[in-house]
């Protein structure tokens, strides 16, 4: 999977989440308030579309053990 599809399946995710469709999730939306505070690295409250894709970015580095840019099943 390239990081594009893996991002890709996370913004849909995020588009789901947005129940208000305000562009932000709250920790409400979210759903889980220990990992928000990854999603909100700014801390006020609201996980902004680039902070969401952000933390997945990140996530996606961390995966991708052989920094091929692709993650395979054992990576992941």
């Amino acid at each position: 999977m390239t990081r594009e599809e893996f991002l890709g399946l996370w913004t849909e995710a995020f588009r789901n989440q947005d129940k208000d469709g305000d562009g932000m999730l709250n920790v409400t939306e979210f759903g889980d308030p220990v990992s928000f505070k990854h999603a909100d690295p700014s801390q006020d409250g609201k996980a902004t579309f680039t902070e969401f894709t952000k933390m997945y970015y990140n996530q996606f580095d961390g995966l991708d053990k052989n920094k091929d840019g692709l993650l395979t099943v054992e990576e992941m």
